[in-house]
């Protein structure tokens, strides 16, 4: 028991002594662009999310109805209801590399409607026909 209890506190030590040791030679650190280094390209904006403006219309419905944007992925971005006699309108941001979303119309019921819809130039039309 006791060249157990030695041969641990000898392998202790040691461990200590070389994980306090300094390295023999430190890295030196690759050299770094500046801001006055990098170079932009000319129409970059740094622009992350775009402001989309939406309108959504169900002419013929008879109930006001619930209906959901979401993005591509499956992402809810905005809920809403469209009414009988007005459309839904919003405003979301997107961001900026999502040029389409999904639009589920009357969600969780049996005859909900799913489509995907491109955004052109910050606006949003769609007609639910029924």
């Amino acid at each position: 028991m006791k060249t157990l209890m030695t041969r641990l506190l000898a392998a202790q030590l040691g461990f200590a002594t070389f994980a306090c040791a300094p390295d023999a030679q430190p890295e030196q650190p690759a050299a770094q662009d500046t801001l006055r280094t990098v170079s932009i390209p000319d129409g970059f904006t740094f622009q992350t999310s775009q402001a989309v403006t939406a309108e959504l219309s169900a002419p013929g419905i008879d109930v006001t109805t619930p209906v959901v944007i979401m993005t591509v992925s499956g992402d809810v971005i905005v809920r809403g209801a469209i009414s009988p006699h007005e459309p839904f309108v919003t405003r979301f941001a997107l961001p900026t590399k999502d040029q389409q979303v999904r639009i589920v119309f009357a969600p969780g019921r049996a005859e909900q409607d799913l489509v995907f819809a491109t955004v052109h130039a910050g606006r949003l039309v769609h007609s639910f026909n029924q």
